[in-house]
């Protein structure tokens, strides 16, 4: 364990305790800043998304919020074009050369220059292997996003450390042939910033019109990529209202375009003929919408769904459970485990293999079964009421908070950098460097189907 970096959190941990009327607190702070300057902080090299409207960005700088305290950070940004930021440490954009977008070759430039004693990448799992190598002898850490059956995990081997986010992307890691050193740490999601709100107002600040306010609003916030299968949505809700005779519903699709191939959502609801019951808000490309309007549109929601493949973890189905909203889900992935006792869970009876080389096995949530969750709640309000009760209580296990997440990537850190802490995962037991979420964390709920 590197003394200093303890000692560090341990103060920083009290000061957060105190009252600013406490006169011990001036007292501890000015310890704080002594050992910090006594000690100098080991480099910390991060190559993810930053600066962008990301799910991975948004890991990157919640988590990094607490990393920097004890460490030296620097960001080699994914989707960062180089503009103003609020951050307090360097980001350099990763695109640097033609069709390198990940910022793969720059990535070994970058570790020549900074030298950095530890380089943590986040990433998908078939991403991973290309910076490895770029590396050299540099003690890299995956922190890596598993979103189906079939994942690559020998080629991840020569790993200092990997970090998932979920029990089931370690396991599915290690089907594949992962045998490094390992450690489970879920995403988060900021009460402070979602948490439920009045819905009548909520969609009176989105400018919806009159009858739609007065409605029943199909939520799904997802990326316009093929993964997020957003036609499903799209057809299962068609078939939804004309089978069910429903006259008042209306789906509210938040897509995000990512200059991936997407969907050509205006045409696709003109299409199924529900052009006219289709809500689509289309942010900027790569920027989004501030945090305060995402909560909004989440509580103007009666339900939220996603028909996607698979996720590693579920980010924009957590945040809309600390809203209140109830959730139906394919029970795949990390979604499947995230959301075990929490949502109406969808058995997938079909899957679909992603291309571009990939191969990853994602699940299809089962058309008759997602049309019924659709119906049961339009028609129940009591089993809203108890998903919404289910998932905020969800939301709010303290493994989902993005200190105690930070603090747990850091301990995962420091065992990583210290041999004789580590432990391999060998002949399939896992041996975790590490915990789900730190220190007296609760551990994510265990797999159940709601019915």
């Amino acid at each position: 364990m590197n003394v200093t970096n303890y000692l560090r959190r341990q103060m920083r941990a009290a000061v957060a305790k105190m009252t600013g009327s406490d006169p011990a607190r001036a007292v501890l702070e000015e310890a704080l800043e002594t050992v910090k300057a006594q000690a100098p902080k080991r480099r910390l090299l991060w190559i993810g998304d930053a600066v962008a409207a990301t799910g991975f960005s948004r890991a990157t700088h919640y988590i990094l919020e607490e990393l920097r305290h004890d460490w030296d950070v620097y960001v080699l940004g994914i989707n960062y074009h180089g503009d103003p930021h609020p951050y307090p440490y360097p980001i350099y954009p990763a695109a640097g050369f033609r069709q390198d977008v990940f910022g793969v070759k720059r990535s070994g430039k970058l570790i020549g220059k900074l030298k950095p004693d530890i380089v943590v990448v986040l990433n998908d799992p078939w991403n991973i292997p290309a910076y490895m190598r770029e590396a050299g002898n540099a003690n890299v850490v995956g922190f890596v996003a598993v979103d189906g059956l079939n994942c690559r995990g020998a080629a991840m081997n020569g790993l200092l450390a990997a970090v998932f986010w979920t029990q089931f992307g370690l396991e599915q890691a290690q089907l594949g042939g992962f045998r490094g050193v390992a450690g489970v740490v879920p995403l988060g999601v900021d009460l402070e910033i979602y948490k439920p709100m009045d819905r009548a107002e909520c969609r009176q600040r989105l400018g919806l019109p009159p009858k739609v306010r007065g409605g029943f609003i199909v939520g799904n916030i997802n990326r316009n990529q093929p993964r997020k299968r957003l036609e499903l949505s799209m057809m299962y809700f068609a078939e939804w209202i004309r089978s069910r005779k429903v006259d008042d519903a209306y789906l509210y699709l938040h897509v995000a375009p990512t200059g991936e191939q997407g969907y050509e959502v205006d045409q696709l609801g003109r299409y199924l003929g529900i052009l006219n019951k289709c809500i689509i808000a289309e942010p900027e490309i790569g920027m989004g919408v501030p945090e305060s309007r995402l909560c909004e549109t989440y509580n103007a929601f009666d339900i939220q769904i996603t028909t996607t493949q698979g996720e590693g973890f579920g980010l924009t189905t957590l945040e809309g459970q600390a809203c209140g909203i109830p959730q139906i889900v394919p029970d795949w992935a990390g979604l499947g485990e995230m959301c075990a006792d929490s949502a109406l869970l969808v058995p997938c009876t079909s899957v679909a293999c992603t291309p571009n080389n990939i191969n990853v096995i994602g699940g299809i949530a089962d058309r008759e079964e997602f049309v019924e969750c659709l119906d049961r709640l339009y028609r129940e309000p009591a089993a809203r009421a108890d998903l919404s009760r289910r998932g905020i209580e969800n939301a709010g296990r303290d493994c989902y908070r993005w200190p105690q997440i930070g603090a747990a990537f850091g301990q995962l850190l420091e065992q990583a950098l210290d041999p004789t802490r580590l432990t391999r995962v060998s002949d399939g037991n896992t041996q975790q460097a590490g915990g789900r979420g730190g220190d007296g964390a609760q551990d994510p709920p265990s797999r159940k189907t709601v019915s």
